[in-house]
């Protein structure tokens, strides 16, 4: 018999859901997300309806089953004159409220013996146990489109909370309790309760409250004989030596590697093609040559040669290879590169030239070795040569005429 498809597809959803509902509650594993989620809840919860002074339980959704949530909603001036009394939790009067606005809305949360675990997981409470579930009071602005979390300090008496209706997570015999206080920085405070045979814990304010007991020593291991003893010292003692070799087997073989990884790097930069230069301790290549300016960039070489260089994530300068005085004779444009020009500075990297008569003139030259040595030759006027290499001071043009 075929199952009607209305069914087959409300089988499907609901399935969904309670798979969505598990995995949202499996990554809930932060105190603080799980009260900004509660936070959300009360506030879609509460219509015009809600009545101020009158306790609302708040229903949650399937993923935080276990939860139970009460919420109230004060004037700041009346619960500061008048105190509250909220399940488990009981206000007196003269509280600071900080700060004080118009409505406050108090969150009462009872997280039962499931998600209580959290603040066992999210605070240090080595040596100690919880036995009661954790219960909560947070105070938010009441105005919906600012619920920023409000503080409850005690005024002239403390906050009570009486954990003697609660339903405790494992019972104690003879062991008295102590109560824990959740900070929001992660500490953890323990107290003693208010008295004999009751469950009351005090606060000086508002937060996350508990009971805790001592966990239980872990039974003392019988002794060791020497036999075993001496067994397990060998096989550990072998087990190091055998580490050891290999740690050292591993050093050799990286420290071989690197030594064979330097000797390519020598011999690759001694038999590069192109010119290198160090700047700090990156190498910048350098090509230098004469090209046409190219009809498009798709024809332009370097353009293409640099755009491949870009994609290897390799800086790419060049000269902007003006070929003026005119405007718009700028080659190297294209977006991907760093285009240089000449320009001017305002100061001169003079260079001294002496005469045979011992006249002086002051010239321009970036080449100064300190190694030159003073040389005197023949004066050239280029200009009054039809030669253009030597008119324009070719590579060791000047040379044949000295």
């Amino acid at each position: 018999m075929a199952f009607p498809f209305s069914f087959t597809l409300k089988l499907f959803l609901l399935l969904a859901t309670l798979q969505a509902s598990t995995t949202n509650s499996q990554e809930i594993k932060s105190a603080r997300l799980l009260d900004l989620l509660i936070r959300d809840y009360t506030f879609k919860s509460y219509t015009k309806n809600f009545k101020t002074g009158k306790l609302h339980k708040i229903h949650l959704p399937s993923n935080l089953s276990g939860i139970n949530v009460d919420s109230i909603r004060f004037r700041c001036g009346s619960l500061y004159r008048y105190g509250a009394k909220i399940n488990e939790f009981h206000l007196g009067i003269g509280l600071d409220i900080q700060p004080c606005i118009k409505r406050v809305v108090l969150v009462r949360q009872n997280l039962g013996s499931n998600w209580s675990s959290i603040y066992y997981n999210n605070y240090e409470l080595s040596g100690y146990e919880l036995i009661s579930p954790v219960l909560g009071l947070l105070a938010y602005n009441a105005n919906r489109k600012n619920f920023t979390s409000i503080q409850i300090k005690t005024g002239k008496k403390p906050i009570t909370i009486d954990f003697s209706n609660t339903t405790l997570m494992k019972t104690t015999s003879g062991i008295i309790p102590l109560c824990a206080s959740f900070d929001v920085d992660g500490r953890v405070s323990l107290s003693n309760l208010v008295g004999k045979n009751v469950y009351v814990c005090v606060a000086n304010k508002n937060g996350h409250f508990g009971l805790v007991v001592e966990s239980p020593l872990m039974p003392l291991r019988k002794k060791m004989s020497k036999w075993k003893i001496a067994i397990g010292s060998a096989i550990g003692g072998v087990l190091g030596i055998v580490l050891l070799s290999l740690l050292a087997i591993a050093m050799f073989v990286k420290a071989k590697k690197k030594a064979k990884m330097d000797e390519l790097e020598r011999r690759a930069y001694e038999e590069e093609a192109l010119q290198v230069s160090m700047v700090g301790h990156v190498r910048a290549f350098s090509a230098s040559g004469t090209r046409t300016v190219p009809t498009t960039i798709e024809q332009d070489d370097v353009a293409i040669a640099a755009f491949a260089a870009m994609e290897k994530v390799v800086f790419v300068s060049c000269s902007a290879d003006n070929g003026g005085p005119n405007s718009s004779t700028l080659a190297s444009d294209f977006p991907w590169v760093i285009t240089v020009g000449a320009s001017t500075i305002d100061r001169s990297v003079r260079a001294i030239a002496l005469l045979g008569n011992g006249d002086e003139f002051d010239g321009e030259s970036l080449y100064q070795p300190k190694d030159l040595k003073p040389i005197l030759g023949p004066l050239i006027d280029p200009s009054a040569n039809v030669n253009q290499i030597i008119a324009y001071c070719g590579p060791r043009s000047l040379t044949v005429l000295m």
